[in-house]
């Protein structure tokens, strides 16, 4: 058996839901080494490191997935999802108005994807705590069919999922 991407990355993704966010990382790396092109990937190693370190390391993968996401977006500017990629780069990079704006931009192509609101619903959580806003888009993001059980194992939304309105939300959606 030889190293496989899909693989690499799919482990990466399974270790950081876990809380394993050192070997979360370590597996990024290695589907990194097999191909470089993937935003998301690069996103993903950024977000490990930003809990495992070291910082210059989580700023240079944050950055390259900035560029990355910038490349996709200037072949398809009306895909809401890159809008919301860019701007949790741009908030990892400390640009919180041009990160901003590319909610906005987002917001504005009108997402219709369960996961594209969750991670909306997410950057409101987390980068703008925001949490009403945060609700709102969860919400939207469920009755577009997003899965309870991404919502339960994002470590992102780990303090909403504390919150009564949250509670009541999830009641509201499970009965």
């Amino acid at each position: 058996i030889r190293p496989n991407y899909a693989a690499a990355s799919n482990l990466g993704t399974l270790l950081y839901f876990i809380g394993e966010f050192q070997r979360s990382a370590d597996s990024f790396r290695q589907a990194l080494t097999l191909e470089k092109g993937s935003y998301q990937v690069w996103g993903n190693l950024a977000a490990a490191l930003d809990r495992t370190g070291p910082a210059a390391d989580a700023k240079a993968a944050h950055q390259q997935a900035r560029l990355l996401v910038q490349e996709r977006i200037s072949v398809n500017p009306r895909d809401a999802g890159l809008h919301v990629a860019l701007a949790e780069q741009l908030a990892a990079l400390g640009a919180q108005a041009d990160a901003r704006a590319s909610l906005a931009r987002a917001i504005a192509l009108k997402p219709a994807d369960a996961h594209t609101l969750l991670r909306i619903a997410t950057f409101f959580e987390e980068r703008l705590h925001q949490r009403t806003e945060a609700l709102s888009w969860l919400e939207q993001a469920l009755a577009r069919g997003q899965t309870w059980r991404e919502i339960d194992n994002e470590p992102l939304l780990r303090e909403l999922r504390q919150d009564p309105r949250f509670v009541a939300l999830k009641s509201r959606h499970t009965s």
